[in-house]
């Protein structure tokens, strides 16, 4: 009897910790599923702002293989998402003006031959309407990124699809709390 209850037991702590995680009235599931592609949750954040620290968004990291390296996570030949939810809603103006800086910070000198898709990407920015679903999936062949399922941008080009993933977890990234718990290696909140 005892060994039925000790696998019991075992068998309901494993179901806890591959269990999804529910952030802010989001499921942020611990594994995805992308084009055959299994990627596992490395770690989640909040964007906060302002003196009352209002989140302004929710994201979480996906990875193939898990990691606490922002280089490793950057220089992998592997797909890479970055699913982001929006908690608060930010005009499409506002919302480019905050990429522009995240870019700007993060840009080495491949950025003025990025120039062209980095104006293309701008152009795609729609409002930023409260519990919207963003999927920004990084390949080796460029950057897709999804709104509410739907595809707002492609680009085919790899070191625009870098740059954009450097904003989260590169040397300059919106916060060092974001890029740590980004990289935490782990599903585990």
């Amino acid at each position: 009897m005892k060994t039925l209850s000790l696998i019991a037991f075992i068998t309901l702590l494993s179901q806890l910790a591959a269990a999804d995680l529910s952030l802010s009235g989001f499921n942020i599931p611990q594994k995805i599923v992308i084009e055959k592609t299994t990627l596992e949750l490395n770690g989640t954040t909040y964007r906060k702002v302002s003196l009352f620290n209002v989140k302004v968004w929710l994201s979480a990291l996906y990875l193939e293989t898990l990691t606490t390296d922002s280089e490793t996570a950057i220089n992998s030949k592997t797909m890479k998402v970055i699913d982001l939810y929006a908690l608060y809603d930010i005009s499409a103006s506002d919302s480019v003006k905050g990429w522009k800086l995240a870019i700007e910070s993060n840009c080495e000198s491949k950025c003025q031959a990025l120039e062209p898709e980095i104006k293309k990407f701008y152009a795609s920015i729609p409002d930023f309407k409260k519990n919207s679903h963003y999927r920004y999936i990084f390949t080796t062949m460029g950057l897709q990124i999804l709104l509410d399922g739907k595809e707002i941008f492609i680009s085919n080009q790899p070191e625009f699809s870098n740059l954009l993933l450097k904003t989260w977890i590169g040397k300059n990234p919106p916060s060092e709390d974001i890029k740590k718990e980004l990289l935490k290696g782990s599903a585990k909140p």
